[in-house]
């Protein structure tokens, strides 16, 4: 049965030098990213946790959401965050063909100045991935997967997992969405507080 908290050891094997699955360790550093926001209820709730521990993350922004909500692009940068692309309208890449995959991606990048990217539930073709890496995106994955958005889980069997699988150089995904929104701030809350104690510091992923 595959690990829902962390991705497959081969698949990671195989695109090594496509996708960014990991940061290097060593320096006892934790990258956390935040996917389908912004959410004006839910990503300034993620802010002031993140405030408390001096914290800085990168969150992949939906393009739908910034055409509601276009100055937290802006904000988030301001407050030491990074941003990168997570799509205009969130398609699944195994399900639609590399140029409409594109024209969606771009469609965002109207919003974003950011080369980062990460493809919605992880799922891209290679034919997908070629093109943006010649348009100059690098694809960042995780090495961990919260499962915040899970029903299945409790917020404490959801924390204790998450930080099971976490060390050091590990990019971690949590949602700042209404559906993970509860569930994500409690686990955020003992993710942070359970690293910083040992020592951990967290930031945004180093790439425009």
């Amino acid at each position: 049965m595959l690990n829902k908290f962390r991705p497959p050891t081969q698949l990671k094997t195989l695109t090594s030098g496509l996708l960014t699955w990991q940061m290097p360790a060593g320096q006892k550093k934790i990258y956390i990213t935040f996917d389908d926001g912004p959410d004006p209820r839910v990503t300034p709730s993620v802010l002031g946790v993140l405030d408390r521990y001096q914290a800085k993350a990168t969150f992949f922004l939906l393009g739908k959401n910034l055409e509601n909500n276009p100055f937290f692009s802006g904000h988030l940068m301001e407050k030491g965050h990074g941003t990168g692309n997570h799509s205009f309208s969130h398609p699944d890449g195994w399900r639609c063909n590399t140029r409409s995959y594109l024209e969606d991606i771009k469609k965002c990048s109207q919003r974003l100045t950011t080369k980062l990217f990460r493809p919605p539930y992880g799922r891209i073709t290679l034919p997908q991935i070629r093109q943006l890496k010649k348009q100059g995106y690098r694809l960042v994955m995780w090495s961990v997967l919260s499962n915040d958005f899970d029903p299945k889980l409790s917020p404490a069997q959801c924390l204790a997992k998450t930080i099971r699988y976490t060390s050091d150089g590990a990019i971690v995904v949590f949602h700042d969405s209404l559906k993970a929104e509860k569930k994500m701030l409690f686990v955020l809350e003992g993710f942070l507080a359970h690293f910083a104690e040992k020592g951990f510091t967290f930031e945004a992923l180093p790439f425009k």
